[in-house]
């Protein structure tokens, strides 16, 4: 089974440094040409479509790659699943277009795009389709990348990115198309509900991830300039670019082998206690890098953020990415509500922290925040983890 991980994980690991450099790229091309302050305004809207999104689609998502060859309907569960989350979507985004006095279409068109590469990308993750993986996100981010730089001449504000950034995604419904030409005389209401049983936990315990983020961007919205709300999130997104080109290719290839073994004997406990122990050694040396080149980099960068608080912040954000890895035993053993927990929890630890020292210490309180919430989100997930052996 390790084989396997490290096998697809390797795989995937291939495609996604690609994608990974060109999304780096996307964020670079943005600050030079839209300015930091467009992107914070941009980061902001975006931040709340992805948790809408993540609200209304991932259930389904999760839910596919769980019941993969488990269920014989599974293709047309997945064409219903994907209507009812897309009228849900839109009916949630015009309550938060009206209170975030954001525009109705643009947020229509950043969430149900997320949702076709959520849905899109899960199938192929499940089918273990690495190659069409890897071509459908190459052409998603060069679409992302072309669009972001031509609309940059005719738009005006975030509009172009929006844009790109929406068009680009929708490629994925190409993923899992057929998927609508299937017609069923019946609802199979019993089974959709076992989907969102399982699925919408871990939708929730998304939401609240990016809900994280977005907590945190609005109170530097409030409390500091808009530069500092460019620089962080810039700096923030291009981190996550970056461990998406180590976490996502294991978590990939983790989840879908994991499933595909979870009758035989396995000590998730165990899994649980190296996959903890891993993360934190990764999250620590690729901080102890940053420090040790800060200096060289910046002669060639702008870092935009300090040398200790980007330290803190790679730690807690490369932690973070990991927990979709560490934290598989618990999705194994159905303990989806733990999840929830968890994380509801660290939301509001971090919340209180941000709020409380933000005027004293500035945009520094940021990384120290999403450090601390990252190792009790670890502790919390490891104690939750039972041994099945």
């Amino acid at each position: 089974m390790i084989k396997d991980i490290l096998k697809d994980g390797f795989y995937y690991l291939i495609s996604k440094s690609i994608v990974g450099i060109l999304s780096l790229l996307v964020i670079w091309i943005t600050l030079k040409v839209y300015g930091v302050e467009i992107y914070g305004q941009y980061s902001v809207l975006y931040v709340l479509t992805l948790t809408v999104s993540n609200l209304c689609f991932t259930w389904l998502a999760q839910s596919y790659i769980r019941m993969y060859k488990k269920d014989q309907k599974e293709s047309y569960l997945t064409k219903i699943g994907f209507i009812y989350s897309s009228f849900s979507c839109l009916c949630i985004l015009i309550i938060v277009s009206i209170y975030f006095d954001y525009n109705y279409f643009f947020c229509a068109l950043l969430a149900i795009s997320n949702g076709a590469y959520c849905v899109g990308r899960s199938v192929l993750q499940a089918q273990r389709n690495i190659r069409k993986f890897f071509y459908y996100d190459l052409i998603r981010i060069l679409i992302q990348l072309c669009l972001a730089y031509i609309l940059s001449f005719v738009l005006k504000g975030f509009q172009g990115l929006v844009y790109a950034n929406a068009i680009s995604c929708l490629v994925f419904i190409y993923a899992f198309r057929s998927f609508f030409g299937i017609s069923k005389t019946q609802l199979y209401r019993h089974e959709l509900l076992r989907w969102v049983k399982f699925g919408a936990p871990v939708a929730l315990w998304l939401t609240i991830a990016s809900g994280q983020l977005l907590l945190d961007r609005k109170i530097i919205s409030v409390y500091l300039p808009s530069s500092d709300l460019g620089s962080y999130s810039a700096v923030y997104d291009s981190i996550i670019r970056i461990c998406a080109l180590i976490v996502i290719p294991l978590s990939n290839a983790c989840y879908p082998i994991l499933v595909a073994n979870d009758s035989k004997n396995i000590s998730y406990r165990k899994i649980g206690f190296y996959l903890s122990i891993s993360s934190i050694i990764i999250a620590l040396l690729m901080s102890l890098l940053v420090y040790i080149t800060y200096n060289y980099a910046t002669q060639y960068i702008n870092l935009y953020l300090p040398r200790i608080d980007l330290c803190f912040l790679i730690f807690g954000v490369i932690l973070w990415q990991l927990g979709m890895l560490y934290q598989k035993p618990l999705e194994m053993q159905n303990k989806t509500i733990a999840m929830l927990i968890n994380i509801l929890f660290c939301l509001v630890l971090s919340g209180v922290i941000n709020i409380y020292y933000v005027k004293s210490l500035g945009i520094g309180i940021f990384p120290i925040t999403v450090s601390i919430s990252a190792l009790v989100y670890l502790i919390l997930t490891f104690l939750w983890i039972k041994n099945d052996l």
